[in-house]
């Protein structure tokens, strides 16, 4: 195995609205894991255009990718996607994303290649349910025919049942793993 970071995101982590609790753990894989029980400005979550929490995902926010996200696999394209839909879709999966009407599966992200990025350019509906965020386009970019091309931003979630040394997500953030 690795010698790597694992993290996944509480839903809390929309812009400013969370507070929390912060411990440090180490394990045999990495020196420090930083974790947190975040709470969340209700009102604060609502601005954000709504994103969903499907049981057993958090949201972990809106991601670029300067590589096509090579691990995400495009699971279906549906005019019913939603958050939920694709959570059942990718219940085996480590993470799932969602752009538009597409839904996609993957066991990790690599964000050295598929960093974050502000969560209000998330901004397309999805057509399932008009208040959650199904991704949004790079500033300046059009649509081309690919897994999930370069302009493309996907709305990822993540596992609530991920933890440290389980998968192979390469992690260089300060985001923090829920408790």
């Amino acid at each position: 195995m690795r010698n790597i970071q694992i993290f996944a995101l509480a839903i809390g982590n929309v812009g400013g609205a969370q507070s929390s609790t912060t411990t440090h753990l180490t394990d045999a894989t990495t020196s420090a894991i930083e974790t947190s029980t975040p709470t969340v400005d209700t009102e604060a979550l609502d601005a954000a255009g709504g994103i969903g929490n499907p049981d057993g995902f958090n949201f972990l926010g809106c991601f670029s990718s300067n590589r096509d996200f090579p691990s995400f696999t495009q699971a279906y394209s549906s005019k019913e996607n939603d958050a939920y839909l694709c959570a059942e879709t990718c219940l085996n999966a480590n993470f799932f994303s969602l752009y538009n009407n597409k839904c996609y599966c993957s066991n990790e992200l690599d964000l050295t290649t598929s960093p974050s990025v502000s969560t209000d350019q998330c901004d397309i509906a999805c057509p399932g349910d008009a208040n959650v965020s199904c991704g949004g386009l790079a500033a300046g970019s059009r649509v081309i025919r690919r897994q999930a091309a370069l302009n493309v931003l996907l709305s990822v979630y993540v596992a609530a049942s991920v933890s440290a040394g389980e998968t192979g997500i390469i992690v260089k953030t300060d985001f923090a793993i829920d408790t």
